[in-house]
């Protein structure tokens, strides 16, 4: 005799396996960190307080995933991602859930680019260097789909397109490019420099940042980043003080003469040769 299933079971059942494709995704939520690169990072006070909103009032916003070969990629909430992971077990004791996620279906990758750099950019607490810099990396990074999947017709003219979507001028995309190219030279592989500088905690005009990047050697570059991390303001590192005082023959020569004091003063342990440097630093005031 067959077996009969009420209502109840049927519903059961269904939210069993319901609970099973969640429990499926979730242990294959992936990050890529070629996308990881466009959400700005949080400062380590930003994230302490968004811990403690999580475990005071659970994860309120769901994630939003990319479904992609079997895998599923976090396209929007890595910060919320990582602190629920840590803290799964509370957040499960205390909420029922750790953290909710909704699936969006894309294209391609450079589909999924161009969504999340619009989902940050919409974003008010986006300090302008990070506009530019997002806006750069989309145009660079659509400008090299040309070589991928996608027609050139469909980027004939990307700089006019991201003008339009982005509501400023086809110039400013591309000096964005610029910027953005110019940004990853200037810190390398150091990305909390790159942080700190898209962030404002280190302030140095994105003038300054194009030349260095297209006249400094990779040596020189180190030795930039070397003395930024440490605090020093770009305006008082050697190489850009340099590079200023060669645009007055005048500040060359003074910079040469009071630097020669000073090393030969250390040099022969005579504090007296201090004095011929502080005539220097007069003539150097009255000039400045």
């Amino acid at each position: 005799m067959s077996k009969k299933f009420s209502f109840t079971d049927i519903t059961a059942k269904a939210k069993q396996q319901q609970q099973r494709d969640k429990d499926f995704i979730k242990d294959n939520i992936v990050i890529f960190q070629e996308l990881e690169t466009l959400i700005p990072p949080l400062e380590v006070e930003e994230r302490k307080q968004l811990e403690q909103n999580i475990l005071e009032e659970g994860c309120r916003d769901p994630l939003v995933l990319w479904e992609n070969e079997g895998k599923y990629v976090v396209i929007d909430g890595h910060n919320r991602f990582d602190i629920c992971k840590k803290n799964s077990k509370k957040l499960v004791e205390k909420f029922g859930y750790d953290f909710r996620f909704v699936i969006k279906e894309f294209e391609n990758i450079e589909s999924v680019k161009d969504w999340m750099v619009d989902n940050q950019l919409g974003k008010r607490n986006l300090s302008n260097e990070w506009k530019s810099y997002l806006r750069g990396r989309q145009y660079q990074d659509e400008k090299n789909a040309q070589g991928g999947d996608r027609k050139k017709a469909d980027i004939s003219d990307t700089a006019q397109r991201l003008a339009e979507q982005h509501k400023v001028s086809k110039n400013t995309i591309k000096r964005d490019a610029q910027f953005a190219e110019a940004l990853q030279t200037f810190t390398g592989n150091n990305a909390n420099l790159k942080q700190k500088i898209l962030n404002r905690n280190i302030r140095i005009p994105k003038s300054t940042i194009l030349e260095a990047a297209e006249k400094l050697s990779e040596s020189e570059l180190e030795k930039v980043r070397i003395q930024l991390e440490k605090g020093t303001p770009w305006e008082r590192i050697a190489i850009f003080e340099q590079e200023k005082a060669t645009d007055d023959p005048a500040l060359t020569r003074l910079r040469q003469q009071i630097l020669e004091s000073v090393d030969t003063a250390i040099y022969k342990k005579d504090a007296s040769i201090l004095e011929e440097a502080k005539g220097y630093l007069d003539d150097l005031r009255r000039i400045l």
